[in-house]
């Protein structure tokens, strides 16, 4: 093989392989990208539930959950206080508009994350098709 064609073809397995990464970089993106919408809806749910407390009478009977799908007949004894994991398995009492004021900041900063993720996506789309024109012109220098 002359030298000129081992450097195209040096040429095109490099820049092929730079493709296949950023490839498996973007599936990574999408990923994320999904795992954070399904988070989104989760804490809108989580919200949609709080504010439902409101409307619940103090000593109402509920049933409450152990595991998935098992349950224990429980009393609500005040439905405006919500005890709130904050982390490394601390818990404090907040009323339901601060639950609802902390999930919504949760909202926040996950769109936050999901928008600086749509960038980078859109930039290593757009990156991804500029390597797929080059691509095309080595392989039709190669074959000329």
């Amino acid at each position: 093989m002359p030298e000129n064609e081992k450097t195209k073809e040096e040429k095109l397995q490099r820049k092929f392989m730079e493709f296949q990464v950023m490839e498996q970089q973007i599936k990574q993106l999408e990923s994320t990208l999904q795992n954070l919408d399904s988070q989104l809806v989760e804490i809108k749910n989580m919200q949609s539930a709080v504010k439902e407390m409101e409307k619940v009478e103090n000593n109402s009977e509920t049933l409450v959950p152990v595991v998935n799908g098992i349950f224990v007949k429980g009393t609500i004894k005040e439905s405006k206080i919500m005890f709130v994991n904050v982390g490394s398995n601390i818990i404090v009492d907040k009323t339901v508009e601060e639950t609802v004021d902390l999930l919504e900041k949760q909202v926040t900063e996950l769109n936050s994350m999901r928008q600086q993720f749509l960038s980078e996506l859109q930039r290593m789309t757009d990156k991804m098709g500029s390597m797929e024109i080059e691509l095309q012109d080595i392989v039709s220098e190669k074959v000329q």
